[in-house]
């Protein structure tokens, strides 16, 4: 055989494995397996399969590096990244332009980050998605750095979200949304909640420091914390540590935190409160550790370890159990104007620069079983108006002025506390008096109280204290 005929066969074979490896290719994309590399980008990954990167993506256009739009889809970053460089970019979108919803979509491990000069855009945006898990991912420097909206079953773990603008998470219209294992550090907030979310959970996450609210859970039914840090580190701007519901006329409802830490001990940032709750129902706050310091605001403000109320809020049904609340906060505890059927027990309000536990124009709010030490003013008080609330069964000692204390009536600010009981509480060694009451038609009886400066008691008098119970004359249930 001839060169000429040698060179033909070589170049016949060369296109015959050319076309062989084309058709494999073809076959890999068909089947979903395919290694994504600089030249694919922007990529669609419009089939099932198993995705990965082969090389670190630089992306500098508008839309998205990698668009999921089909079920099925495992995308694997492997130990390479996704840098954005223009402004309203995302690296990972998962949708269906059609608008069906994508299903079963995993995404994991390395590095999504924006390196434009605005934040405008998302790091992973999921839009109408089901059953997708985030595994192993840090994004860093977007508007929000994961954006859920309108999805459901959710697992975030084992995730840090660094320096959003807007949150580190955003969680939009979405039920089942599941953090595990997650760090949400200097976001403007660490996590969205809002627009109707429903059934979300948050455990063992770590709130390190962020530039508003560590959580912000807007609007949502159903929600659990547990297990999580929340804290500040300096920012003077800074808000609540959590914020459950807003003023406007948004609420969270069905919301349990639990064995959580809520610590802003800065020298220079004592504005936030540790929780606060201003719109919403059932709630259950347990077993959790409040360490604040509010050192240099006004005592007016009144800021707490946890609030629940305010000004415009309406609060129905916060429990309060088994926590410790360490100033140097304003007031440890504070059920507030808007909130009712509160429960206040087995807690310990140590420190806090006014009083352990505060409650102002509450009504129906029963606090028991508790104990306060230690505060600048009061152990206990009743304010603005408070009613039909019962104190029952606390300690209240070592505090700069009363044990217990039942405020009167101030003209054109709120009327005088009333129809309280206060019954079975121990009082001692208090500034001022073991229990003084200035409220109207409150019951005061069977209490301890010794060793007070001023007296163990003092009850306005107007204040019956013949029902019920058998004290004939104002202070005669209480141990001198």
């Amino acid at each position: 055989m001839n060169r000429l005929s040698l060179l033909s066969l070589f170049m016949l074979s060369v296109l015959a494995g050319n076309a062989l490896a084309k058709e494999e290719a073809v076959r890999s994309e068909r089947k979903g397996k395919r290694v994504i590399r600089q030249e694919d980008i922007p990529f669609t990954i419009k089939c099932p399969g198993e995705y990965t990167l082969g090389e670190d993506i630089n992306f500098d256009k508008v839309g998205a590096a990698i668009t999921v739009s089909s079920n099925d889809v495992k995308l694997h970053l492997k130990t390479f990244s996704i840098t954005t460089s223009t402004s309203g970019s995302v690296g990972i979108l998962v949708t269906n332009p059609s608008g069906e919803t994508v299903s079963e979509v995993t995404i994991q491990s390395d590095a999504i980050s924006n390196s434009s000069e605005s934040s405008i855009g998302s790091g992973i945006l999921l839009l109408n998605t089901n059953k997708v898990l985030i595994d192993n991912v840090f994004i860093e420097n977007y508007l929000n750095n994961l954006d859920i909206q309108n999805s459901s079953d959710v697992r975030v773990l084992n995730s840090q979200f660094l320096n959003g603008s807007s949150a580190g998470a955003n969680v939009s219209g979405s039920t089942n949304v599941v953090f595990e294992g997650c760090v949400f550090n200097d976001n403007l907030n660490g996590i969205n909640f809002n627009s109707a979310s429903q059934d979300c959970s948050v455990f063992n996450c770590s709130f390190p420091n962020s530039g508003s609210t560590n959580l912000f859970a807007a609007e949502i039914n159903g929600l659990i914390i547990e297990n999580s840090t929340f804290s500040n580190t300096g920012d003077t701007n800074q808000s609540n540590l959590v914020q459950l519901g807003d003023t406007t006329n948004t609420a969270a409802n069905n919301v349990i935190v639990r064995n959580s830490t809520f610590t802003n001990l800065s020298t220079t940032n004592t504005f936030p409160e540790g929780l606060d709750i201003q719109n919403g129902s059932g709630f259950l706050i347990e077993s959790c550790v409040f360490l604040n310091n509010n050192v240099n605001q006004p005592f007016d403000s009144d800021l707490s370890g946890i609030h629940f109320g305010g000004a415009g809020a309406s609060v129905f049904g916060v429990t309060v159990r088994n926590c410790v609340i360490q100033g140097p906060a304003i007031d440890g505890i504070y059920p507030d104007i808007g909130s009712s059927n509160g429960l206040v027990e087995h807690c310990v309000a140590a420190g806090s620069l006014k009083d352990g536990i505060l409650a102002n124009g509450t009504n129906n709010t029963t606090i028991q079983y508790n104990t306060a030490v230690s505060c600048g003013i009061n152990g206990i008080a009743l304010g603005q108006g408070s009613s039909s609330c019962a104190v029952l069964n606390n300690v209240s000692s070592g505090n700069g002025n009363d044990g217990i204390f039942i405020q009167g009536a101030i003209p054109q600010q709120f009327p005088a506390s009333s129809e309280n009981l206060v019954q079975f509480n121990a009082t001692f060694s208090n500034g001022n008096f073991g229990i003084e009451d200035q409220g109207d038609n409150d019951r005061i009886f069977s209490n301890t109280a010794y060793n007070n400066t001023a007296g163990n008691y003092f009850v306005a008098a107007n204040t019956p204290l013949n029902a019920p119970g058998d004290a004939t004359t104002a202070g005669a249930n209480l141990n001198a």
